[in-house]
């Protein structure tokens, strides 16, 4: 049949297909090869490519689409567009008598958005760790002892994500794979399982970028990651294999979770091998830092290489760091040395640091020439190029600070820092304490530098430095923030307020939070030189507020002078310390939690066995009795709820949840709330149905444990919640506006059973409402745009 000429044009392109085939042997990715003509939309070439077999030249399959288009008659296009310049070189040299444009086909790109869409991740209910049968379940026994094991260990605690460990298996032909900790912010824990150190500096690189780039995600590399999550976040599915088969779990938040990502972000089927992987990387994992835990604490230390061999006499070897696997005889050759590292070329954040301290880079030089407003120790501006801001400027003196404390005072300066850093080398505020405020024998350091240094500095570092010893510690109140640009202050010591420049804590701060620092102007010019690495609520810095000005003897502002002082200055980092220190206590302790009944609150879960043929019998059973709630038609998991009337604790609900039953294949589970709701639901079911259910065991989760675990997520000083639809916000505003209308005269606890406008006639009393409303200020101002509510009006109304 003959090929009809059209003036029309088609887009090709070669891409990873959204999905895996599974069945025999490993999953593979097929990829996918696909010809669309425009401008119609229609696709009239398709073609799946098994990338384990022979390859597919891209031409013939243009040629194919031409010849026998997936619809209408045969036909060809005046000219075709492809992405990729080695395809289009391709279609040149076939010689098909086209014109081939290089460019963009982001017709495709959307089409394969689709198809991932539309073959995305279904219900969670089929959700499996034993994925559809690849893995056995002795596998899984394995990764999660072992699991549980590593989450107690928590390596996370020592190193950082950049701490890179080398990790071989030979047996599973694991060689040189790259091992990343990840948990050292308190946010996602466990272990990224990288194919190289090249794969992870990639990674590396990609998650640095300030800002996703346009078009599709990638990583950058493949990874394998061993990751712990809450049980809350588990499919149903599978926290119901975890009960059924008892396999050992650290606590509610450490459920471990094997994933294994495609570049693409694309997660693959997961197989024996990769759970293997997984759990032999946990037991060693776990045994190395239990050994060797200092050498991630320190910044000098020996390089290790050491075997372990689980109970399958698998071997894993561990070599740290990363680099030092040449240096050990018993390895195999080491690969071609790397070039030697020359000036101005990238140096890692874990190698020796280039000015032949002996530390790592990333303790030694990387902090003082990344650090903004950095305290003593930064390392100096090349030579001979004017600073381009004063954070420059002070980066650049505060180093030469440093040299001359350590030559001038030596051990009393290490000694000192030390003490008032409690050993944190980058302690900014420390440093500029010690730098400006503290006394060395009668005089400030910045004042013996000045005078014997001074005539190698120009006019501007004299008049910064002036301006650094004119500055004062005292407590900000933050009153507004541009977020990556700048945080207006109130000092609530003085009464004086500042905008700062300031990109990385207006990203953090929100309007109330308070903080310890110093603010440094220049001719109209202000920064933030040293503040305490935690905040304070507005609650607690009052508090604060008002034992210093009791220490100082003031009820109104308090002069500049008396701030810059060594003993004002160790007095409130003191005060600081203690509210935290007291807050953290506070939050340690657990709450006493009882159900509405007075019941010792104590979640149960009961676990029964029946004869799945029996399962319609027992569910009518359990249907007919006394507060049970039957499953509608819809229910699809055929949970029973057990609904009593009335409620003793909440008066405004006329009934009482007791418990919930819960029935699959062969499987019955009750749950509850207390022991006592437990006993009874129990004795109910059981009598119920007789001998047609067989009790299996009785799980327990203390609440408290819950409490605890998640403490530390809580506690993020970090904005929260998504953005509402404009219907929803609209709605949430006016119901605050409501609840907000009669605040100021309804009887508050805090304020002593006294209305706010009734405390405000006591200064006091005017103190603790002004705290109740910054308190209410700083928890709206952590919500999304749209959703935190203006107290001005409220203020207004009480005259504060």
């Amino acid at each position: 049949m003959r090929v009809r000429a059209e003036p029309g044009l088609w887009v090709g392109g070669r891409f990873s297909s959204p999905f895996f085939i599974t069945g025999e042997g490993e999953p593979y990715r097929p990829e996918v090869i696909v010809w669309m003509e425009l401008p119609s939309g229609m696709v009239v070439g398709h073609r799946l490519i098994d990338p384990r077999g022979e390859p597919v030249p891209f031409a013939a399959t243009l040629e194919e689409a031409m010849r026998e288009p997936l619809m209408g008659p045969p036909r060809r296009p005046g000219r075709v567009r492809i992405a990729d310049e080695g395809l289009a070189r391709e279609i040149r040299e076939a010689d098909l008598d086209l014109s081939v444009e290089l460019g963009a086909t982001p017709e495709l790109e959307e089409l394969m958005e689709f198809m991932a869409e539309d073959m995305g991740p279904g219900d969670e209910s089929r959700d499996s760790y034993f994925e559809d049968g690849r893995v056995p379940e002795v596998a899984l026994r394995s990764l999660f002892a072992n699991a549980e094991i590593l989450y107690r260990i928590a390596p996370w605690k020592k190193a950082a994500d950049t701490d890179v460990i080398r990790m071989d298996i030979p047996a599973l032909g694991v060689r040189g794979a790259c091992l990343s900790i990840i948990g050292a912010l308190g946010e996602s824990l466990g272990v990224l399982i990288f194919p190289s150190d090249e794969a992870f500096e990639r990674f590396l690189g990609v998650s640095e970028k300030s800002g996703r780039s346009p078009g599709r995600l990638d990583l950058g590399t493949s990874v394998l990651s061993l990751e712990f999550e809450r049980a809350v976040d588990l499919p149903p599915s599978m926290r119901r294999e975890v009960m059924k088969h008892g396999w050992p779990v650290a606590g509610p938040e450490a459920y471990p979770r094997v994933r294994h990502r495609d570049r693409d972000g694309m997660p693959r089927p997961l197989t024996e091998k990769d759970l293997k992987i997984a759990s032999a990387c946990a037991a060693s994992m776990a045994s190395f830092f239990i050994k060797h835990e200092d050498m991630f604490a320190g910044d000098r230390f020996e390089p290790v290489c050491e075997s372990w061999c689980d109970q399958d006499d698998l071997e894993v070897r561990l070599t740290a760091p990363y680099r030092a696997w040449p240096l050990f005889e018993a390895n195999e050759p080491p690969a071609p040395a790397r070039p030697a590292v020359r000036a101005g070329a990238k140096v890692g954040r874990n190698d020796p640091c280039p000015c032949g301290s002996g530390r790592k880079y990333k303790k030694c030089c990387l902090g003082k020439e990344t650090a903004a407003g950095s305290a003593p120790g930064a390392r100096p501006a090349p030579a001979g190029r004017a600073p381009s801001s004063l954070h420059e400027l002070d980066q650049r003196l505060s180093a030469r600070l440093l040299m001359y404390a350590e030559r001038r005072f030596q051990d009393l300066w290490a000694n000192l820092f030390e003490e008032l850093s409690g050993g944190n080398q980058d302690d900014q505020l420390a440093g500029h304490l010690l730098a400006y405020h503290f006394d060395w024998q009668g005089k400030t350091l910045c004042s013996r530098f000045m005078e014997e240094r001074g005539s190698s500095l120009s006019a501007r570092e004299r008049e910064w430095l002036m301006a650094q010893q004119e500055s004062w510690l005292s407590v900000l109140e933050v009153q507004a923030v541009e977020p990556g640009r700048s945080i207006t202050f109130r000092d609530l010591l003085t009464g004086h307020e500042s905008t700062v420049r300031e990109a990385g804590a207006s990203r953090t701060l929100v309007r109330r939070d308070a903080v310890l620092g110093r603010i440094v102007e220049l001719r109209g010019e202000a920064l933030l030189c040293g503040c305490y690495h935690r905040p304070l609520p507005p609650v607690e810095a009052g508090e604060l507020v008002g034992r210093a000005r009791k220490r100082l003897r003031l009820k109104k502002n308090v002069p500049e002078e008396r701030l810059r002082g060594e003993k004002i200055c160790t007095y409130l980092l003191d005060l600081w310390e203690d509210a935290l220190e007291e807050i953290d206590e506070r939050f340690s302790r657990p709450p006493r939690m009882q159900n509405t009944d007075g019941d010792e609150l104590l979640l149960t879960a009961d676990l029964f066995e029946f004869d799945p043929a029996d399962r319609e019998e027992i569910e009518r059973r359990i249907s007919g009795l006394e507060w049970a709630s039957s499953p509608g038609p819809d229910d699809e998991d055929r949970s029973i709820s057990f609904q009593r009337p009335g409620n003793p604790g909440l008066k405004q609900r006329d009934d009482t949840v007791v418990g919930r039953a819960e029935l699959t294949d062969g499987r019955l589970l009750l749950e509850t709330n207390s022991i006592e709701r437990a006993g009874a639901l129990k004795k109910k079911v059981e009598r119920a149905c007789g001998d047609k259910i067989r009790f299996l065991r009785r799980e327990h989760t203390d609440p408290v444990d819950i409490w605890k675990s998640r403490g530390e997520r809580d506690r993020r000083e970090e904005p929260v919640g998504k953005p509402l639809p404009p219907e929803a916000m609209q709605a949430l505003i006016e119901y605050k506006r409501r609840h907000y209308e009669d605040w100021a005269d309804c009887p508050m606890p805090a304020l002593s059973g006294q209305t706010p406008r009734e405390a405000l006639e006591t200064r006091e009393g005017r103190q603790r409402v002004d705290a109740l409303l910054k308190h209410m200020e700083n928890q709206e101002a952590r919500l999304p745009a749209g959703q935190a509510f203006d107290f001005s009006s409220l203020r207004s109304s009480l005259g504060l």
